[in-house]
């Protein structure tokens, strides 16, 4: 074997491998119906679609669905992102907006050998996060930014990005 096809073979079975492990990492884990990324403990989300239960990573991206394609889902359970306990999502408050994204992925891309930037992204951006209090929602909202909203108010708006207030 040439030492050029003995690298391409070593190339194919390191991604093989990455790739099963990466396999068996998302098995263990749940994940989202509507977009298939992990489910973040804190923004776990069960909603009904067809009287059908799903599970969702958080609450923006069941807005996203019925926006996209103008089905009506009934949300059947929220998670408090305190607590990590189960909420009913009408009597929820929420924050949207913050600088809190925790179902979002990141990477590192360089776009010279002196230039990189991080990029941070999710179809589910900006993050919904529930709370069990206005209280809570609000105290997490000085901190962290956003909106605080309820559920009802989220549906009315659409889904449309916020930016965290500057100054």
């Amino acid at each position: 074997m040439t030492p050029q096809r003995r690298r391409r073979l070593g190339v194919a079975l390191a991604g093989a491998a990455l790739q099963c492990a990466v396999l068996a990492a998302c098995r263990q884990a749940p994940v989202c119906h509507f977009c298939r990324m992990i489910v973040p403990e804190e923004t776990r989300t069960l909603v009904e679609v067809d009287g059908t239960r799903r599970l969702a990573c958080d609450p923006r991206c069941v807005l996203t669905y019925e926006r996209q394609t103008a089905r009506q889902v009934r949300f059947v359970e929220s998670t408090d992102f305190e607590t990590r306990r189960p909420l009913d999502p009408a009597r929820a408050w929420y924050v949207t907006g913050s600088d809190i994204a925790p179902d979002a992925s990141a990477a590192r891309m360089r776009s010279s050998p002196e230039t990189t930037a991080d990029l941070h992204w999710h179809r589910c951006l900006p993050s919904v996060l529930a709370f069990a209090t206005r209280e809570a929602a609000e105290r997490f909202q000085r901190a962290h930014g956003g909106r605080v909203e309820t559920l009802a108010r989220l549906r009315e708006q659409g889904v449309t990005p916020t930016r965290r207030p500057t100054g």
